[in-house]
Formats: C-alpha cells, sequence, structure tokens
C-alpha cells in the first residue's frame, strides 16, 4: 500500500470507529478498548457494521507497516501494545468483537 492512500477515506467506518472512539479521553468514556468497540457497534446500523467488517477485511490483507499507518493517520490513542498486541492483531480483535454481536446495532431508520 502507498503513503499516499487516503486512509480516512478509503476506509471510513474504521475511521469512525478509531477518530470517533479510540480518541484520548475514550477510557474515561467507555471504561476499556472493548467498551469503546461495543459503543461503536451500538451505534452502528446492521450495514455499517457489515462496511465495517468488509473494510477491516481488504486492510488486513496490507502489510503491518500500512496498517500501523492506517491507525496512526486515523488518530488511534489507544496503545494496543500493552495488552500484547501489534496492529494486525488489534484489528483482528475489533473486527472479531463486531462480528461477535457484542452490543445490538441500531436498526436502519433509528
Amino acid at each position: 500500500m502507498s503513503a499516499d492512500v487516503d486512509y480516512r477515506t478509503q476506509y471510513p467506518n474504521l475511521d469512525a470507529l478509531i477518530g470517533g472512539y479510540f480518541h484520548q479521553d475514550f477510557d474515561f468514556n467507555y471504561g476499556s478498548a472493548d467498551g469503546a468497540i461495543d459503543a461503536f457497534g451500538a451505534d452502528c446500523t446492521a450495514d455499517q457494521r457489515v462496511a465495517f467488517l468488509q473494510e477491516l477485511s481488504v486492510l488486513l490483507a496490507y502489510s503491518d507497516g500500512s496498517l500501523e499507518r492506517a491507525l496512526t493517520v486515523m488518530g488511534n490513542a489507544f496503545a494496543f501494545e500493552t495488552l500484547g498486541l501489534n496492529a494486525r492483531q488489534w484489528m483482528q480483535h475489533m473486527a472479531s468483537r463486531i462480528a461477535s454481536g457484542s452490543s445490538e446495532p441500531k436498526t436502519q431508520g433509528r
């Protein structure tokens, strides 16, 4: 993946999670990283959750360096390394949590 990729535009649902939920105060707002992921999932429609998982599926095909860059560009403020995870493992964890339905999505039109 080249350095000029506009990650925020190309992966808008991931950007919504990272930029909107993993900001500098995420732990105060959500209590934990999983709490932030669950809040995102609860705020999404079912279609947005599917789009999020599709975006991650595409992005996970890229190099570890590209994944780290994408998280940085999107404003990630969570040190996933403290959990013993690298960027790829962190993204896989987010995908797994959203896919598992750990929080109920909004229905369309709500």
